[in-house]
């Protein structure tokens, strides 16, 4: 069994949830150095990967992610989209603030690119 990790919020950086099963991520992701701030995560993604749980929820809640997170986010789902290749099931939930036509359209392009059905829900943000 793959032991959590929890990456508490920053001013500008993304609180992080991984467990067995489900992966939380939310907040802003405005981070100058993505690479080293989602080596732990790729790390841990690597593990799970190997014995994942048969279904796998990941929620998605950025306020805002540039582009240099968002391209890591595109690789940590790339990941994950493999679960569904190899029997497994993910599910992937997309929140974004009420009337944020901006995120709705990013999670849709990542969700074409990757071929996963997302699950869209609007929300606020407290």
């Amino acid at each position: 069994m793959i032991s959590n990790l929890i990456i508490q919020e920053g001013n500008q950086s993304p609180a992080i949830e991984l467990k067995e099963g489900t992966l939380v991520f939310h907040g802003r992701a405005i981070i100058e150095d993505p690479k080293t701030f989602f080596e732990p995560v790729f790390e841990w993604i690597k593990e799970y990967m190997k014995k994942p749980a048969d279904t796998t929820l990941v929620d998605i809640r950025f306020e805002y992610i540039d582009m240099p997170a968002t391209q890591s986010l595109f690789k940590i789902l790339t990941k994950l989209a493999q679960l569904n290749r190899n029997g497994h099931e993910l599910k992937v939930n997309w929140y974004y603030e009420y009337g944020d036509i901006e995120m709705v359209e990013l999670g849709e392009v990542i969700q074409g690119r990757l071929d996963i059905q997302f699950d869209f829900k609007e929300t606020r943000f407290a």
